[in-house]
């Protein structure tokens, strides 16, 4: 029982720790859908991600693009860059999955950062603890267990 609880307390301060060092720092902890980067990057991994300073062909980057008003975010590899008159860099980006390039030009406005880190399988835990499923045995049971063994030593110490 101890090397369980220990367990879970290692693994929700090391999602804590993630979530706090990902809302007050440049650096992004962010999982993947899809599979268009496989097998580099599945949907089953948390890639980490930097500001780029100086985007190359050939980096894995996350960039921000609308499709029907709605803004997501995708992880792509650069494959060429194109750079206008005194415009904007333009690049182009290819999932490693897939048999083209996109249809679009990504601006380096939109680019989220460079993919720095890989995490394998992370992504699966946190889907499931963003589930209902997740959320019931993760947190709710752990806590009732808690304040259950807490109340129980009050009483003990009461007798």
């Amino acid at each position: 029982m101890k090397k369980t609880t220990v367990l879970l307390i290692a693994v929700l301060a090391a999602a804590f720790f993630a979530i706090m060092v990902s809302s007050i720092s440049p650096v992004k902890f962010l999982t993947v859908s899809g599979s268009s980067m496989e097998p580099v990057i599945s949907e089953k991994d948390v890639v980490v991600v930097l500001p780029a300073s100086q985007l190359e062909t050939g980096d894995i980057i996350v960039y921000k693009h609308e499709i029907e008003g709605k803004e997501f975010l995708f992880t792509h590899r650069i494959v060429a860059i194109e750079h206008g008159d005194g415009e904007e860099v333009k690049l182009i980006t290819k999932g490693d999955n897939l048999p083209a390039p996109d249809n679009y030009f990504v601006r380096g406005s939109q680019v989220i950062g460079t993919v720095v880190l890989i995490i394998p399988f992370l992504g699966s835990f946190l889907r499931f603890a963003n589930s209902f499923y997740g959320l019931f045995l993760l947190i709710i049971i752990p806590a009732t267990l808690l304040i259950y063994m807490e109340v129980r030593k009050i009483i003990r110490y009461i007798k």
